[in-house]
């Protein structure tokens, strides 16, 4: 693809494992909202879910509704991203 990672600047990285409970179900709304706040969400920016190619994302969709957060869905996922500006991706987020 030409990119040379996996996350966009700014970026926080939230696996969809860490809103699942053991019994594989959503995680009740205030345990979803802690590993937000781990994870670094800050409610005051806009929060975008996205993956590297949407399924992923669309699923934390879910999560984030549950816990009542603001959320859009990046359709086009990594995939698209790495086509279209390739360099806009990086390997922390950071740059």
């Amino acid at each position: 693809s030409g990119a040379p990672g996996a996350r966009l600047p700014g970026s926080k990285c939230l696996p969809l494992s860490a809103v699942i409970s053991p019994s594989g179900e959503l995680k009740t709304a205030e345990a979803i909202r802690e590993v937000l706040r781990e994870s670094g969400y800050d409610p005051a920016k806009p929060t975008y879910t996205m993956c590297n190619g949407g399924t992923q994302a669309a699923l934390l969709r879910s999560a984030l509704e549950k816990a009542v957060v603001k959320w859009s869905l990046f359709n086009g996922s990594l995939r698209e991203v790495s086509k279209r500006k390739p360099l806009l991706i990086s390997a922390t987020g950071d740059e």
